[in-house]
């Protein structure tokens, strides 16, 4: 009967005992991409509409290339599309006529 008791005891001492102990599981890295806070929205124009900064920026580093779209920005920053022998190329450019980026 002693044995009934000690069996049952045993076996449950047995498995807390395995269940306690440590397990480490392997942690996902996460990285965040941080995006400018102040993204501009580009309202479409006539490319006539281009100042002329922008437009001598743009003969000057892109002979050849045509402006197929414009876009300008609120604060008079430009989005132009660009292209030349069927390949297009979007330039964006400040209202001084400063290249800011190439895409």
């Amino acid at each position: 009967m002693r044995k009934l008791f000690l069996v049952p005891a045993l076996v449950l001492g047995f498995t807390i005992a395995a269940n306690a102990q440590e397990v480490t599981t392997a942690k996902a890295k996460t990285t965040e991409k941080t995006v400018a806070k102040d993204q501009k929205e580009y309202k479409e124009i006539d490319p006539v509409s281009v100042n002329n900064d922008a437009l001598k920026t743009v003969l000057t580093k892109y002979k050849g290339h045509s402006i197929q779209e414009a876009f300008r920005a609120e604060d008079g920053d430009y989005k132009l599309v660009l292209s030349k022998d069927k390949k297009n190329k979007t330039v964006y450019i400040a209202k001084t006529g400063k290249i800011i980026k190439e895409a």
